[in-house]
């Protein structure tokens, strides 16, 4: 009952927010992107968390519970893109002055090739979020015991509801405040296991010897797992794409609701520091659950067990009321990634595909371009329920297996040739057609070979590189007015901000007294959560709860005071 109350408490909490904020969504820029108005330290956390979502904790533990140190790969390759991102990408995004990514590769190449990737990213984006609700799904299901396909339906409709209130404000806002709750709960698992455990000491062993040592060497032997995962050609396979999925034009609409170049070069780093300080941290419980709770999560009714391995950590460690704020926290990271993945489909219909099909949506007014992308996240959001469902009947397929996949599938081969055509400029404008083209053959052709994950990579990035290079002869035929809108992409993604005469009016003040009265209030929803760790007899939480909430206490009276004084 318990765990019950602290969730209705936060849920509700979370769609305060959407309404709260949903003040700020006057028009479709709004809605979709912020407006460009948002500060870096609100961008930066809503870019972490919408990174991380529930799979860290489903998918990426039940890696970390099989293999062990395979596990850093993904984050390493995550890191690599996020310091490009500080050095290059996010400034360059931001200053492409877009509302979606179509719109950027309209920019770049044109019409034709904005209108494939929008099919693709239209179809691409909710089908990636049926994966992230069906990691959260999982989670739930293997924490309170539900059917998955309750869990499913009961999440998908919090989350589409959410999505639809709060549109990309709502989410900003609530990420920065989960993000803040789901990084310490994280540690206090994380100092629990340890305590269980023993100390560092008996989980260090675990990667130097005994039973699990070869299991959990960073790199395995062909044949030790199935399709040759966690080898070093999968290692370097999940690496690079890893590293360059986050730095091609897919993914600039990450760094759209910044201020301006800076506060998107801020946002890349903050997000970068979190990452990396965070994969220390939840690559504990996986793996005390390994060494600790091998049976219980073998127990488990899951497409694949191990991916409700940090389930079993948290519930088996954590008093009912802590388990109840790690829940939310996880429903809270894949509502931001769930909203970032119909916000971005929505938008993309709306502005890319519908004015296509019918001229009349290019023209639509501020209100009725909120109304359209509200009517169109629900409509995803039900697709994005049955394709859910769809996926938890499969067999013995994992979250992580899908994601590989599907990344394999369609994320690879847009990928390449959007991350080539911001360093290659003299190429004609069919080159990123030819080259999504020849990836996504090879890709196709690999998935029917049955070719391992690495050897797919390989394929498609060698296709796609080809594709796009063998272009580049052609470069010379191509019309004046195509050079001459070449040049001037370059010219404006390489030009900073000037947010005053860009953008306006500042809503600086009101980000941070909004926020800061929301912390206000996480500080009075904290006051119960104690209340009920107490009734359920663990006092050693007691300092944990009061902390937390003295926290968000300092922090809102500090963001109240200082958006007061702007």
């Amino acid at each position: 009952m318990t765990i019950w109350v602290t969730i209705a408490i936060y849920v509700c909490f979370l769609i305060a927010i959407g309404i709260l904020f949903n003040r700020f969504n006057q028009s479709g820029s709004d809605y979709f992107r912020g407006g460009g108005r948002a500060s870096w330290w609100l961008v930066g956390m809503s870019t972490f968390m919408a990174q991380i979502s529930t799979l860290t904790f489903t998918s990426n533990a039940g890696v970390a519970y099989e293999a062990g140190l395979s596990y850093l790969v993904m984050y390493i390759g995550l890191g690599l893109g996020y310091l490009a991102n500080v050095i290059w990408f996010a400034p360059w995004f931001r200053q492409m002055r877009t509302v979606t990514s179509p719109e950027a590769v309209r920019a770049r190449f044109g019409p034709a090739t904005q209108q494939l990737l929008a099919v693709v990213s239209a179809a691409y984006y909710p089908v990636l979020g049926a994966m992230y609700l069906l990691a959260v799904a999982v989670f739930c299901s293997a924490l309170f015991g539900l059917q998955i396909e309750t869990a499913i339906v009961f999440l998908g409709i919090i989350v589409v509801t959410y999505a639809t209130l709060g549109g990309r404000w709502g989410v900003m806002a609530s990420d920065f405040l989960q993000g803040a709750i789901l990084l310490a709960v994280s540690i206090v698992l994380a100092v629990a296991c340890l305590i269980e455990l023993g100390g560092v000491g008996p989980l260090l062993d675990a990667f130097r010897s005994g039973d699990t040592a070869r299991d959990y060497a960073f790199f395995k032997s062909k044949g030790a797992f199935p399709g040759d995962q966690y080898t070093w050609q999968w290692a370097l396979a999940m690496g690079f794409f890893q590293a360059t999925g986050v730095c091609t034009l897919l993914n600039a609409q990450r760094y759209f609701a910044a201020k301006d170049g800076q506060h998107a070069r801020k946002a890349a780093l903050v997000t970068l520091v979190l990452l990396l300080g965070g994969t220390l941290v939840w690559i504990i419980p996986p793996v005390t659950a390994q060494l600790l709770f091998a049976d219980q999560v073998a127990a488990l009714d899951l497409p694949k067990a191990a991916e409700g391995s940090y389930a079993v950590a948290c519930m088996l460690l954590l008093p009912a009321a802590m388990q109840g704020i790690v829940v939310v926290a996880m429903i809270a990271a894949t509502l931001s990634t769930m909203d970032t993945a119909m916000n971005v489909s929505s938008a993309i219909v709306v502005r890319d595909i519908l004015p296509a099909v019918y001229r009349r949506f290019a023209n639509l007014p501020d209100e009725m371009e909120v109304l359209a992308g509200r009517i169109m996240t629900i409509f995803l959001g039900i697709v994005l329920i049955f394709t859910t469902l769809w996926f938890a009947r499969t067999e013995g397929q994992g979250v992580f297996e899908w994601g590989q996949y599907l990344f394999a599938l369609m994320g690879a081969p847009t990928a390449i040739p959007l991350l080539l055509c911001l360093f290659i400029r003299k190429v004609p404008a069919y080159s990123g057609i030819v080259s999504i083209i020849t990836g996504f053959v090879a890709s196709i052709t690999t998935t029917q070979l049955g070719l391992t994950f690495a050897e797919k990579a390989f394929w498609i990035t060698l296709f796609s590189v080809a594709g796009f290079v063998a272009c580049l002869p052609f470069w010379r035929y191509a019309s004046e007015s195509y050079k001459a809108h070449v040049r001037n992409f370059f010219e404006q993604m390489e030009r900073p901000v000037d947010f005053e005469l860009e953008v306006g009016r500042s809503v600086d003040s009101e980000q941070k007294r909004l926020l800061g009265r929301i912390l206000l209030v996480a500080a009075c929803v904290l006051a119960p959560v104690t209340a009920l760790v107490w009734w359920d007899g663990e006092a050693v939480w007691i300092p944990l709860s009061f902390t937390l909430g003295i926290a968000a206490l300092a922090l809102g009276l500090l963001f109240t005071r200082v958006g007061e004084s702007d």
